[in-house]
């Protein structure tokens, strides 16, 4: 007997697939995570990971690209954020974005939103000194929508990440350097998927014109922060890999204007 599941903008139904209700939910979370800004982006570099002290607001401008793979097509994602300020260590951060799909000739597209925030809650010295390097350890959030539109169909997603950004600085450096700072942001990321006017099929008796799943991942990130305190301008390259089978790693880039 052959079960076909198939969630529109999501997964197309392939004969001889075995319907599976854990990968059919899996999918389901893998996809709204990766039409928000949660995961379908690389991680923001936030002057909290910087170990800097913001004093303005930045916008940072970033782009995630994300083969084929669980369910998706060629994923191309962009968004503005802007992040402010909340006293030494801490940001509040919002943005908008667009993600497009290439799957099978369709182009698909999702317009994302999204709330964030972190806080910096330790730091611990590697090197001897006050100026040494430094293991930075903080707290992130980030809430996120996304809505894609495609002829009668249509599909929102909806996420939120907790997770723990850790960073490695070098303080004893003079104001005209160049600063490379790695990090990772580990974190469990939860998703919901939900489609309209599709078809469904993932078991006996439950074919209907609408379905929504939801769930909890873990979400692994990290990458490169460069800097130089003399020019308004950051840039950073990294990646977000969700903890699915068959799910690929996004990377991407990220330019930050201003906040100094």
């Amino acid at each position: 007997m052959r079960t076909t599941a198939a969630l529109s903008c999501v997964v197309l139904a392939t004969s001889g697939m075995a319907a599976r209700a854990q990968t059919f939910v899996q999918e389901a979370i893998y996809s709204g995570l990766m039409r928000t800004s949660v995961a379908g982006l690389p991680p923001l570099v936030t002057s909290t990971i910087l170990n800097e002290v913001q004093s303005n607001v930045a916008v940072a401008v970033r782009y995630g690209y994300l083969q084929n793979g669980a369910g998706l097509g060629n994923l191309n994602n962009f968004a503005a954020t802007a992040v402010a300020p909340l006293g030494i260590g801490n940001t509040l951060s919002a943005g908008i974005g667009l993600s497009s799909e290439s799957y099978l000739g369709e182009i698909r597209r999702t317009v994302m939103v999204s709330v964030g925030g972190d806080a910096r809650l330790m730091a611990l010295p590697i090197t001897r000194g006050t100026d040494g390097t430094r293991i930075l350890l903080g707290v992130t959030g980030e809430g996120g929508y996304g809505h894609t539109s495609l002829g009668s169909t249509s599909a929102r997603s909806w996420s939120a990440e907790l997770g723990a950004p850790i960073s490695i600085v070098q303080a004893n450096q003079s104001r005209d350097a160049w600063r490379l700072v790695p990090f990772v942001t580990p974190s469990f990321a939860f998703s919901n998927y939900g489609c309209s006017h599709c078809v469904v099929d993932v078991a006996p008796g439950s074919r209907g014109p609408n379905r929504a799943e939801g769930g909890v991942l873990f979400l692994f990130g990290g990458g490169v922060g460069v800097y130089n305190r003399a020019y308004p301008v950051a840039f950073n390259i990294g990646f977000h890999y969700v903890g699915i089978p068959n799910g690929q790693t996004l990377v991407g880039l990220g330019v930050t204007l201003g906040g100094r």
